[in-house]
């Protein structure tokens, strides 16, 4: 690659000695657009003293007259909302009461995350319950442990999460109450579990928050380019939305893979559907969908996603719902402030787990210790 030349560059133009000359429009026979079959480029020597550099791949776009291709690829690769963002969102989420319990259904929570530059804070409240149904022992996915010393089983759901990443702490805060399923199926409150986690070093991604809001803004079609590595394929469908295939990951960047993505540029170039699968993977380890569309100034959001994990281990798979409620660019100070006071509070009473990652990145020191 050219030194100062971006890849977007070169998926418009072809390079020659001196000049360089448009690419020429091609279709395929069906009328389907296809472009950037990959973006490598060859160094063709010729003799000792002419160098041709071709680029693999044409870049088209619909005689139509519709806008050029170019633009999703260019959209999906520009950090809109990630590290160094200043906003708050609130939505709703639906999500299951545990993945291994797909029996016990969903509850909802309506949350606030904040964002200022590298700091974040996230507030939860649980503002629908599952209807929780019983088990008998050794019919499901249950351990002896879940049905403690009777036949009643034990479920907990969570009532309460606060989430904080700062430059000098990493914590997370839960509360969740315990209840007890009979075999007539009467669930009853019989306790509060209530949990601190802290996390070293402070800036680990390894905590619900970060991870959590990972998921919820790919369930808004957002935040995608840290994924996104080479393109390797884009096609016009007929409602001329762009189907780009991208080579990338969706985890620490170990395991590669690729994602299918629908983008759909009279909706601001929103993503509608996305999905990737690993290499080795005969099946998708994700899915997203987006619908409807809302607009913050520049910035075009859905009105509600979902994001799933398929699993050929279960019936169903795994999913999340997530309603867009509101949307600002500027920061809840109140909220760093409530959440700051919340950790506090908890880490005065109740158990505190350390995760360490700083000796081992990828297997934390874990340490419980009681207040």
């Amino acid at each position: 690659m050219l030194e100062g030349v971006t890849d977007s560059f070169w998926n418009r133009w072809i390079a020659f000695p001196g000049h360089f000359v448009r690419a020429q429009n091609r279709r395929s026979p069906s009328g389907t657009t296809i472009v950037g079959q990959g973006r490598r480029m060859m160094d063709l020597r010729l003799g000792t003293s002419v160098t041709i550099v071709i680029l693999v791949g044409v870049i088209s776009h619909s005689a139509k007259g519709a806008e050029p291709i170019a633009p999703a690829w260019d959209r999906l690769q520009t950090a809109k909302i990630g590290e160094g963002s200043t906003y708050t969102l609130r939505i709703q989420m639906e999500k299951p009461v545990w993945s291994d319990w797909p029996e016990q259904g969903t509850y909802s929570k309506a949350c606030t995350i904040t964002q200022r530059l590298a700091e974040m804070a996230i507030a939860c409240q649980t503002d629908r319950l599952p209807n929780l149904v019983y088990v008998p022992k050794d019919t499901g996915n249950y351990t002896a442990r879940d049905y403690g010393f009777g036949e009643n089983l034990h479920v907990s759901v969570s009532q309460k999460q606060v989430s904080l990443r700062t430059k000098e702490r990493n914590d997370t805060y839960e509360e969740s109450d315990v209840f007890a399923i009979d075999p007539r199926g009467t669930a009853s409150k019989t306790g509060a579990v209530r949990k601190i986690n802290h996390y070293q070093p402070a800036d680990d991604l390894g905590s619900w928050g970060p991870s959590e809001t990972k998921q919820i803004w790919w369930a808004l079609g957002q935040n995608f380019e840290a994924s996104l590595r080479d393109l390797t394929s884009e096609t016009v469908q007929e409602d001329e939305r762009r189907r780009l295939r991208i080579r990338g990951c969706i985890d620490s960047g170990l395991r590669e893979g690729e994602w299918d993505v629908l983008v759909d540029p009279s909706a601001a170039y929103l993503i509608r559907s996305a999905s990737f699968q690993f290499d080795t993977s005969t099946h998708p380890t994700l899915e997203i969908q987006t619908r409807g569309l809302r607009r913050f100034g520049e910035l075009a959001l859905p009105e509600e996603g979902v994001i799933r994990f398929p699993s050929p281990d279960r019936a169903q798979p795994l999913e999340k719902k997530v309603k867009l409620l509101d949307f600002s660019s500027q920061p809840d100070e109140r909220l760093f402030d409530k959440v700051r006071q919340t950790l506090d509070n908890a880490a005065a009473a109740g158990e505190l787990t350390i995760y360490d990652y700083r000796e081992n990145p990828s297997r934390p020191t874990v340490t419980r210790r009681e207040q």
